[in-house]
């Protein structure tokens, strides 16, 4: 008993530190990303919990095929619960976080157990108890983990994980169950349909929930089932969940090379030297978790070199040639020392989608989010665990518990640094002064505490200027530096410099089409209505139509811009033959999107043409297959009946 509350103590012990470490941070505000999945995405500001604005919520994301309901309806529930005070954002990821973490540890638990049983490893219940808590403690404690919590899109990540996690606790189970002989597959078939239906619809990750299975079950397990019936339907498992779709895409790819490579467009490099790059950005991240550097970690590595072939830089050689001798070694200690196999090959099945072919950014620190799992676990095991000498075994103990106080005192640190709404971004340029992302970032600061009145640096507009034209030159085809200097000129009273639309039209129209020109576009049309920004309105149309022009701006973003502009000439122009004829594109820009069918049908009936209405509105009940804009469409059908009503009223008389 005794025993057992001490173990409780110090499992509360770890988990109030966990909280201690990340709370500097939760004074915070958003970041990056966070403004378009939040901030400006009006269906997350939920008001009623009716079904209606529920599923607005849910299904508000433009990222994943899925749309990530879970993960963003968690964001429209903390809106409800207390607007966009990002304390309460930033905690509800620490409570995940946590969850997570008493997750691994169960999960841990689980391995021990299993790896004692099947490899005949020297271990007590109480070593694996506390193996597992201090595996639990090391990721907890990670500051490579920071970005995951404090950066709160990225719950996305940690629900994703979430699910993931109690999949794998229901599936090692299960497991354990058809190594006695008993009924696991229940256990085994509801971890992966559930958790794996879970984890994806909070983001696309989840899929990998077979892989990192198959991960257990052979450098674990083996394919070791007392019954043959066990063996034949494990493999038959994994034949249907792993091989038969990664065999499946290989051949679509291999046969429709287009459909992925189409995407590289808008990427500063190819499909060959995303995969070059990676292979060095992989051992980046293997250092900073085993030797964490709070120097070069960051929300933005945009600032990596690329690799343009083998030795372009040479360490690509190296790090292919390195990274293909971690996989030997994984083969090597399969049952020589199966926990390293585990975790390299956990690592590797990690970062099989987002750090391979798929056409995403290059680095994230986010992406380690469960990967490192693999990594802390045989080195924490190893490191800690010292079964034929036991002093020097307790001694390693030591060792391993100042490492993980060690952690906790940097994430603490960095949890500091991201609580200082402003200075949070000096920081980053300052660890990343070649990132034209973090010099945007602290330019952007200075022009909001310019905007606000805030600043009483005389030097804070120079200063913010020369962080917004560092970015520019660093990325030649970014335009927010350059939306952000007017604004910026706008609000210190400044005039603006005419080169600077000259830039930002010539970027719009003939640079790589970046992933957030359309919420740039959205955030200048939201200035433009409030008068926070004055532009001549050929300025603003000639902007609109240079980001039109642009050959690789297609499809739904392609539609927003289109009804961006329809909106600007309706509401202030008051041309509704240009807003009807832009309103009518958006629709055939994207077809299949019921939002633009209903922004069309709108105006329709605006200029009295029921009949189009009415068309746009069937339009629009074939694309929402969610229903998600039922009460929309029946409101505008309601107008329309109305308005034909009236038109026959005023006929009659």
């Amino acid at each position: 008993m005794k025993q057992k509350l001490e173990f409780a103590l110090v499992a509360a012990i770890v988990l109030t530190c966990t909280l201690l470490a990340y709370w500097p941070g939760l004074s915070g505000g958003f970041f990056f990303d966070d403004e378009p999945n939040i901030l400006n995405n009006d269906w997350i500001r939920l008001e009623n919990l009716d079904l209606q604005s529920i599923k607005k919520a849910a299904f508000s994301a433009d990222s994943g095929l899925l749309k990530r309901p879970i993960s963003m309806l968690s964001f429209a529930l903390n809106h409800y619960a207390s607007g966009f005070d990002p304390f309460y954002f930033k905690l509800t990821n620490v409570g995940i976080h946590a969850l997570n973490g008493i997750g691994l540890f169960l999960l841990t638990t689980a391995l021990l157990a299993a790896h004692r049983r099947c490899n005949n490893a020297p271990l007590s219940d109480r070593q694996i108890h506390w193996l597992a808590l201090a595996i639990a403690a090391a990721w907890l404690l990670h500051p490579l983990n920071l970005t995951s919590v404090l950066y709160v899109v990225q719950r996305m990540t940690s629900l994703s994980a979430l699910f993931t996690i109690l999949g794998l606790i229901l599936y090692t189970l299960g497991r354990t169950r058809l190594m006695d002989g008993a009924t696991g597959m229940p256990l085994i078939i509801v971890g992966l349909l559930g958790g794996g239906f879970l984890a994806t619809l909070c983001k696309e990750n989840g899929a990998l929930l077979p892989l990192y299975m198959l991960v257990i079950e052979v450098s674990v397990f083996r394919f070791r089932a007392r019954a043959p019936a066990a063996k034949q339907a494990l493999f038959a498992l994994f034949v249907i969940t792993v091989a038969i779709p990664g065999v499946a895409f290989l051949s679509y790819f291999f046969s429709h090379p287009d459909w992925l490579l189409r995407s590289y467009q808008n990427r500063g490099f190819t499909l060959a030297e995303r995969l070059l790059t990676e292979s060095r950005v992989l051992w980046v991240y293997l250092r900073q978790i085993v030797v964490p550097d709070i120097t070069l970690m960051g929300l933005f590595h945009d600032d990596i070199q690329i690799s343009r072939g083998l030795t372009e830089p040479v360490t690509t050689l190296y790090s292919t040639v390195g990274f293909g001798g971690l996989i030997a070694l994984a083969v090597y200690c399969r049952r020589r020392a199966p926990l390293v196999t585990l975790g390299l090959a956990w690592f590797v099945a990690g970062h099989s989608m987002e750090s391979t072919i798929i056409p995403l950014e290059l680095a994230h620190e986010h992406r380690n989010y469960l990967p490192m799992y693999g990594i802390l676990l045989p080195c924490i095991y190893y490191l800690a665990h010292s079964p034929p000498v036991p002093k020097p075994g307790r001694m390693r103990g030591i060792i391993a518990a100042s490492a993980i106080v060690l952690l906790g005192s940097v994430t603490a640190l960095r949890a500091q640094q991201y609580g200082e709404l402003f200075g949070h971004d000096l920081y980053e340029v300052r660890h990343h002064p070649d990132s034209a992302r973090s010099n945007y970032q602290a330019g952007r600061s200075l022009a909001i505490l310019i905007g606000n009145g805030k600043s009483e640096d005389p030097t804070a507009y120079r200063r913010a200027l020369a962080y917004f034209q560092r970015s520019l030159e660093l990325d030649k085809n970014s335009v927010e530096a350059l939306f952000a200097m007017i604004y910026l000129s706008t609000r210190s009273e400044q005039v603006i410099d005419p080169a600077w639309l000259d830039l930002i039209r010539t970027r719009l129209a003939t640079a790589r089409v970046a992933a957030n020109n359309v919420s740039l576009l959205a955030t200048f049309k939201k200035q433009l209505e409030s008068g926070a920004l004055m532009l001549p309105p050929d300025e603003v149309i000639s902007i609109f139509r240079a980001a039109l022009n642009n050959p690789g701006l297609s499809g739904d973003s392609r539609g927003m811009v289109q009804a961006m502009l329809a909106s600007y000439y309706q509401n202030r122009l008051h041309d509704y033959m240009m807003a009807l004829n832009l309103s009518y594109e958006a629709t055939q820009s994207a077809p299949r999107q019921a939002v633009f069918n209903l922004i069309f049908a709108r105006l329709l009936i605006a200029t009295g043409n029921n009949d189009g209405a009415r068309e746009q509105l069937q339009y629009a009940i074939r694309n929402d297959r969610l229903g998600v804009f039922t009460d929309d469409i029946r409101k505008l059908e309601n107008q329309a009946s109305k308005m034909q009503e009236n038109v026959k009223k005023l006929a009659y008389h």
